[in-house]
């Protein structure tokens, strides 16, 4: 009975870590803030665009009028000067420079109130704005089963284990009292 409970500890742990990552063992939890701060936020209408093709680059909470900047990096490339509207927001349409492959980030300049803007990781495709139109292969969701599978293994192994041990204790018991 011990060694089948000492059995489940060790896997509900070994689950716990490989579900919530080691961070999660370490870390104590940060103490909420309220009101929580609104950061501005920064979208791109795709990350994977082609060389030459024009994409939408939107950013909201910002201080209204402020004066932006639109960077795309690994080189510093300024792609746009905008301006937020009186509510904090902005749209504007880039064109990823040409011969660009690869990947890269883009991001914001300016006064953003001590606040940080994360910028948005893109993947440059292709040779081009008509690599664009050959139709691509399939998007990556982001999925990895892998890490699902063993959990799900490593738990039908230990149901096993603990049902032929029951099976064991109680036959046992049952020859020894005949």
């Amino acid at each position: 009975m011990k060694t089948g409970r000492l059995l489940i500890a060790a896997l509900l742990t070994t689950l716990f870590a490989l579900v919530a990552g080691p961070a999660a063992l370490s870390q104590a939890a940060p103490t909420p803030q309220y009101p929580p701060p609104t950061c501005p936020q920064l979208g791109v209408s795709t990350t994977t665009p082609f060389p030459g093709q024009q994409i939408t680059v939107s950013g909201s909470a910002f201080e209204a009028a402020q004066k932006i900047t639109v960077v795309m990096h690994s080189d510093a490339v300024v792609l746009a000067h905008v301006t937020a509207d009186s509510a904090g927001s902005f749209s504007v349409k880039v064109s990823i420079p040409a011969g660009t492959s690869g990947s890269h980030t883009i991001a914001v300049e300016g006064d953003t109130s001590g606040c940080p803007v994360e910028p948005i990781q893109i993947r440059v495709q292709g040779h081009g704005v008509e690599a664009a139109n050959s139709g691509g292969g399939l998007a990556f969701t982001g999925v990895d089963i892998l890490a699902a599978v063993a959990i799900a293994l490593a738990l039908i192994t230990a149901g096993v284990i603990l049902a032929r041990s029951g099976r064991h204790r109680r036959s046992g018991a049952r020859r020894s009292s005949h």
